[in-house]
């Protein structure tokens, strides 16, 4: 999660992560709620997101950017993650 915050402003961002930390820590509803959010928002668990890797690989092999082997071991890495 710390690295999604923005480093353009190193001490809010500290400030903020460590008050998001100390929240997670103190409250058992707070961390199920967060952990929940996070889950539900998992973009390598969604089937929309699966199927745009798939066209994209897809499009990557017929330009010619990717061999054909290559964009199936990223595809199976990202199946097996």
């Amino acid at each position: 999660m710390e690295l999604l915050l923005n480093q353009r402003f190193p001490e809010l961002d500290k400030e903020i992560f460590m008050n998001l930390k100390r929240r997670i820590g103190s409250s058992i509803t707070f961390r199920a709620m967060i952990f929940e959010t996070e889950r539900s928002n998992n973009l390598l668990e969604s089937s929309k997101f699966a199927n745009s890797i798939a066209e994209g690989m897809g499009e990557l092999e017929r330009e010619g950017w990717i061999g054909r082997e290559e964009g199936q071991k990223i595809m199976r890495m990202y199946v097996e993650s």
